[in-house]
């Protein structure tokens, strides 16, 4: 994953500060749904994260999902072009 590490870095960045901005850390959020074709890449985000034993929503084109209130979600994409963005929710 060496060659991914600028990449890893980046959306760890990203995701982190979408925690932050929503008054958050990585061990508050239940959920996490990143937009990442590669598994690998998936997989080293959550670890960079510190989140590795908890594993991404895995990727859904349409989906009914049972939440419970105050559950909280990481949405989060990386992207080809080295472009990510990210958006904490929390479930009210």
């Amino acid at each position: 994953m060496h060659t991914l590490r600028p990449l890893l870095e980046a959306a760890r960045n990203r995701t982190l500060t979408g925690a932050h901005r929503a008054g958050m850390s990585i061990d508050q959020i239940q959920h996490f749904f990143l937009h990442q074709v590669n598994l690998n890449i998936l997989t080293e985000t959550m670890a960079v994260l510190g989140a590795a034993a908890r594993s991404p929503s895995a990727p859904v084109r349409c989906s009914w999902t049972a939440v419970a209130s105050g559950d909280t979600y990481m949405l989060a994409g990386i992207g080809a072009g080295f472009q990510w963005g990210s958006l904490c929710l929390r479930h009210a």
